[in-house]
């Protein structure tokens, strides 16, 4: 009977054999009605070990995984992908992956008997029963992360961190600084009109003298933007508008 599986592309599976501890020490699937389908991560993580250059299968040799991929989602807790198809494997030790990203598809590599994606779900890399988690999340499992704010704020809008509760989980205790650092980065970048040197009373001679727009139009348009309402050209408001140039920190506009 069909289930789900967060693991495959389609979101369907069928298991040809199921979780039998030290005999059987993962579970093996395949897309509904028995068909392959690309092998997707189950969630956001590191990947620690890969395996892509098996091109054999080896039936009853425990030893060879064939095409491997173990992704590392923290809190203790990795999963594994294997049996790949040779060719296909598309991510590399050290590439940070999203849930549901694409690291390969279904292969007979390795100890094999047909096509088919074997999934390890490991605990302090010790396999666990994985057939929960075919469908759900890892137990508070969270990415352990030595990047820089600013590189791991890049990492995230690239992609690699997911959205949402996949993100807060992925980044774990660094979330709410790293999010931060993605609010500031992709904010509009703000200029700012300076004339320092300015020891006048006028705001048309300031911005003249540093080549700047000083018609009543602009002005208008800077006053705004800098929190001045309602511009007419008063002198008071002129003198703020002057005050903030002096001061650097006049919007351009």
């Amino acid at each position: 009977m069909s289930r789900k599986a967060r693991v495959l592309e389609n979101g369907m599976c069928e298991v040809t054999q199921e979780y039998k501890g030290s005999k059987h020490k993962g579970i093996d699937i395949v897309k509904k009605d028995y068909q392959l389908d690309n092998i997707v991560s189950h969630s956001a993580g590191t990947v620690v070990q890969v395996i892509s250059n098996c091109n054999v299968t080896t039936p009853n040799d425990p030893t060879n995984p064939g095409n491997m991929v173990k992704i590392d989602h923290g809190n203790g807790y990795q999963t594994r992908y294997l049996h790949l198809a040779y060719g296909t494997v598309k991510v590399n030790v050290g590439d940070k992956v999203s849930k549901g990203q694409i690291i390969g598809y279904m292969g007979n590599t390795g100890n094999s008997f047909g096509g088919h994606l074997h999934f390890e779900v490991m605990k302090d890399n010790v396999q666990i029963d994985p057939t929960n988690y075919l469908e759900s999340d890892l137990p508070n499992a969270s990415v352990t992360i030595s990047e820089t704010i600013d590189e791991l704020a890049k990492d995230v809008i690239a992609g690699k961190y997911g959205n949402g509760e996949d993100r807060k989980r992925a980044l774990g205790s660094r979330y709410a600084e790293v999010q931060a650092r993605v609010n500031e980065m992709l904010a509009p970048s703000v200029n700012y009109l300076s004339n320092t040197s300015y020891t006048g009373v006028s705001i048309v001679d300031a911005l003249n003298q540093i080549g700047v727009d000083s018609s009543y139009e602009y002005r208008s348009k800077l006053a705004n933007a800098n929190g001045i309402a309602n511009y007419c050209g008063s002198a008071d408001q002129n003198t703020q508008i002057l005050k903030m140039l002096k001061n650097g920190t006049l919007k351009s506009v």
